[in-house]
């Protein structure tokens, strides 16, 4: 598909946008969604969107007074405009700003909760292989390269 994804913490949404027209092409939550979510958990502060083929990923600083942050992604079905929550993950943390999800070379995942939580990486099952705590902000990305340099 060509279109960039946007996402809107003000609006609680995440939109797709044409490359080629400049025009909107579908809306995920927010106040006038063409997309509708058919199971799952809904999502409310996202960022740091992320699509591979059908589906988004992206990270959701949802309140604490509501539930923790989480790493979720999302099918979605452009013919019939809807979206299914098809994986999530809720860590220790919840953090107002910052925090995202970057898959490892694995198939894992590698998640950073944001503002002074920590970062953890999950293997391919799902099941958390590091975890480091304390105040650590910001983003995490996986980088093969140095990877591969610190195993061997």
């Amino acid at each position: 598909r060509d279109q960039y994804i946007v996402t809107s913490k003000g609006q609680q949404a995440i939109f797709g946008l044409s490359h080629a027209e400049g025009g909107l092409l579908w809306e995920m939550g927010g106040t006038t969604p063409t997309m509708q979510q058919t199971s799952g958990t809904a999502f409310g502060i996202v960022h740091g969107p992320r699509i591979e083929g059908d589906r988004i990923y992206v990270f959701d600083n949802t309140p604490a007074a509501q539930r923790l942050s989480r790493a979720v992604a999302f099918d979605i079905d452009y013919t019939q405009q809807t979206y299914t929550e098809a994986w999530s993950y809720t860590g220790e943390w919840s953090s107002v700003v910052l925090g995202n999800e970057e898959p490892t070379r694995e198939n894992g995942e590698l998640i950073s909760f944001g503002l002074d939580s920590g970062f953890l990486e999950l293997n391919a099952d799902g099941q958390n292989t590091m975890q480091i705590e304390g105040e650590l902000s910001g983003y995490v990305h996986y980088i093969p390269t140095l990877s591969r340099v610190l195993e061997n």
